[in-house]
């Protein structure tokens, strides 16, 4: 009797891959469909608000706003409306 190959090793190779490009992706959808988005202009400077309903959503979605910012060369700002 000879030995099967084993699958495992391809699905979790496959799993390692698709798995954080997936969350990658939920995360960026996150950060641009759960906010509100705000722009306005100050003398010299365009800034960019992204307004979230909870506190939690603000800080996890920094990161993302910092990126953006590098990206487009404008200020970013991530706030939220809930009350402390």
């Amino acid at each position: 009797m000879t030995p099967r190959p084993s699958t495992a090793a391809p699905i979790l190779a496959v799993l390692v891959v698709v798995l954080p490009l997936l969350l990658l992706a939920s995360y960026v959808g996150g950060y641009f469909w759960l906010g509100e988005y705000s722009e306005t202009s100050i003398p010299g400077n365009k800034v960019i608000a992204r307004f979230y309903p909870h506190r939690w959503q603000t800080f996890v979605f920094s990161p993302a706003a910092w990126v953006e910012s590098l990206m487009r060369g404008d200020c970013e700002v991530v706030t939220t409306s809930a009350t402390p």
